[in-house]
């Protein structure tokens, strides 16, 4: 069960992403700051850079949601890309063992939501206030 996991900020006039690093892990480890998306934020949550894109093939645990969310205070603001569901951590978001993918988490001012294929009408966009962010889909 490997997590891979990459990180992006937006390039200069936000037409793009740029890739600021990746990682997998592939051992789970008590540590939570060693988990793999919180391992990458750490190392490059640095300088101006407010808000970010993390692609990952499996939903964060309980303990990484909590943690972005925490993060999303500081006024930060980050968008997760699930495109997998390694680790079954679907489950630690009410969604089962078997979570739909890919979905797309915003956190944003200490909260969070959550954008599915299923999502209709003003439920598919970032949350009110979100800022403007280029295009991610072939992330």
């Amino acid at each position: 069960m490997a997590i891979d996991t990459v990180l992006y900020s937006p390039t200069t006039g936000n037409s793009g992403w740029r890739q600021m690093g990746t990682n997998t892990v592939t051992t789970v480890n008590s540590n939570k700051a060693s988990h793999s998306e919180r391992h990458l934020y750490s190392v490059f949550n640095t300088g101006k850079n407010s808000l970010f894109l993390i692609v990952q093939n499996a939903y964060p645990c309980e303990h990484c949601h909590d943690f972005f969310k925490e993060q999303s205070r500081t006024g930060k603001s980050i968008i997760f890309k699930i495109t997998g569901n390694s680790g079954n951590y679907s489950s630690d978001h009410g969604m089962g063992l078997h979570g739909s993918v890919p979905c797309i988490i915003y956190y944003h001012k200490g909260d969070f939501k959550r954008v599915s294929m299923s999502s209709r009408g003003p439920e598919m966009y970032p949350p009110q206030g979100f800022p403007a962010s280029p295009d991610f889909v072939h992330y």
